[in-house]
């Protein structure tokens, strides 16, 4: 139930062959050093996994829907999916390995990473939105920081809350010390 609308349809996996498929192109991916970050996008969207991935990040978003796009199922649609950030100079050969796993006709180019903190949406190039980042994230976190100050340590809260607002905080920067 979001916003009193229950009921639907629920994603569902019409062809597992095709998870299958992704999953090892994955694995090739991360073998080559190709993915720099992933999320799934079945739990609110692509807009929700967009804004995750920019806030953890610290970055900026310039995201454009395809003309023909139904900007409201294009970017809020709860399908099963991911969405993989690699390097431009590395797009070529990750959409190489999408059509060798034979998942080329299922993945398309969704936007770039931009320096500051403005996420825009754009459906061919047309701007729809341009939201500042800091204060989509304010605003996003919370009803997390109001629920973790009831529950847990109110000063601990209001730190973790000062570090998550705060521009000049670099955001996720994992150093894996051990081989995967």
């Amino acid at each position: 139930q979001a916003f009193g609308v229950a009921g639907g349809e629920v994603p569902d996996l019409d062809e597992p062959q095709r998870l299958a498929q992704l999953a090892a192109c994955l694995a090739v991916l991360r073998a080559e050093g190709l993915v720099q970050a992933y999320h799934d996008r079945a739990d609110g969207g692509l807009f929700v996994t967009l804004c995750e991935m920019a806030f953890a990040g610290r970055t900026g978003l310039d995201i454009d829907l395809p003309a023909a796009a139904d900007v409201y199922g294009a970017l809020f649609a709860e399908e099963l999916g991911v969405v993989i950030q690699v390097r431009a100079a590395d797009a070529a050969r990750v959409e190489a390995l999408l059509g060798g796993h034979g998942a080329g006709g299922w993945s398309r180019r969704v936007g770039t990473v931009t320096a500051g903190s403005r996420i825009l949406i754009r459906r061919a190039g047309e701007a729809l939105l341009d939201l500042d980042r800091m204060a989509l994230h304010a605003q996003w976190s919370e009803l997390s920081w109001r629920m973790q100050r009831l529950r847990d340590n109110p000063e601990t809260a209001d730190e973790a809350r000062s570090a998550t607002l705060d521009a000049g905080d670099p955001g996720l920067s994992p150093l894996v010390a051990f081989d995967m």
